[in-house]
């Protein structure tokens, strides 16, 4: 009797349905993932030490260079600024760069005497006038030119100067040697020995404390350029301004930490390069807007301006000469072609001079 083999067999047949319903579903198949987005680059951070006040040529130049590397590299480098001496005073800056507390800065040779000498050329008394856009020009083309071994520390961005300085006074006028003799001006590196060879008594003080002094009658006057009448006040305080061209140019000098530098991207470096060429010239032109606005100080508050006879000034740069040949002996002695300099300066100052005059030079025709 075979009947029953049925029930074994359901029970298997009904087990499997069950097993089989309980089983987990095939998974299904799996969808490509789309690829992390990467994270955006972060900009390159670098710092700006400056010695000058807000709305300070300077300020104001080195601003508007940053604003505009900050816009041609679409935000790939970043600046932050740091004025009035915030994070280096100014006697501090030129190593300050070196040292890499700041990246890049405005340095004043003249705290540094000895150092730089190549460009102290376009500083010697009696080369005439000039304007913040000529000398500029000039000394950029001159340090491109001769590419001065004393900087190969520094990645050089470009040099500017303020133009022709002038002699304003506080307690009587100054219309020839007599009335200088004896007076204490302010005036530091080459500028006081040309005081000095006037008969003059040049006085070092920093800039910051030039005001004070003039207040005070520390000193007689400042050898100055006009911008310095508003960017420094300077015109608050004296009465007569002579026109003398004590120098043609004053050295300022815009550079970076060369290591930070050279760690830049090479195309980051092409642009602050293009960019940067071009502000000799702005740097100057900025100086002679300042100029312009001295210029109408005075004529506003009825500072005297005093213009030297041909013959008065021909016994100024008379009494210059020791100061100069002392100069191109002591760069001599040195190793140095300083005659070569002296004349590279005087002819590139009088090729821009041509070119981009003194803005006040039509105010006294």
């Amino acid at each position: 009797m075979k009947k029953p083999l049925l029930i074994p067999v359901m029970v298997v047949f009904v087990a499997g349905m069950i097993l089989g319903a309980c089983a987990a579903p095939s998974p299904a198949p799996s969808q490509p993932t789309a690829p992390a987005k990467p994270a955006p680059a972060q900009p390159i951070e670098l710092t700006i030490a400056l010695g000058s006040p807000p709305g300070h040529t300077n300020t104001v130049t080195w601003e508007r260079w940053a604003k505009e590397v900050e816009e041609a590299t679409k935000g790939r480098v970043k600046f932050k600024t740091f004025i009035g001496g915030a994070l280096l005073k100014e006697p501090e800056i030129c190593d300050g760069i070196l040292k890499g507390i700041a990246d890049a800065g405005n340095f004043l040779p003249a705290f540094t005497p000895g150092r730089f000498n190549v460009l102290e050329a376009f500083e010697l008394p009696g080369l005439g006038p000039s304007s913040g856009t000529s000398s500029s020009m000039a000394m950029w083309e001159a340090f491109k030119t001769i590419k001065p071994a004393e900087y190969k520390d520094f990645k050089m961005l470009w040099c500017a100067s303020p133009g022709s300085a002038h002699i304003g006074t506080v307690k009587k006028p100054v219309r020839n040697l007599a009335d200088i003799k004896g007076m204490e001006i302010r005036g530091s590196g080459i500028t006081k020995n040309a005081l000095d060879a006037l008969g003059a008594v040049g006085v070092a003080i920093p800039m910051p404390e030039t005001p004070i002094a003039l207040q005070k009658g520390i000193v007689d006057g400042v050898a100055h350029t006009l911008e310095t009448i508003v960017t420094e006040k300077f015109g608050d305080y004296f009465k007569w301004n002579t026109i003398c061209y004590v120098y043609s140019a004053f050295r300022f000098h815009a550079g970076m930490n060369l290591q930070k530098w050279n760690s830049l991207p090479p195309d980051i470096q092409k642009i602050i390069n293009d960019i940067s060429d071009g502000y000799a010239k702005k740097h100057g032109e900025q100086m002679d807007i300042n100029h312009e606005k001295g210029w109408k100080f005075m004529q506003d508050n009825k500072i005297e301006v005093i213009r030297l006879a041909p013959d008065e000034y021909e016994r100024w740069v008379k009494a210059w000469e020791p100061v100069r040949n002392k100069w191109v002996a002591d760069m001599k002695a040195k190793g140095l072609p300083a005659d070569d300099y002296v004349k590279m300066a005087t002819d590139l100052l009088a090729k821009y001079y041509k070119q981009y005059p003194d803005p006040i030079a039509k105010y006294m025709k």
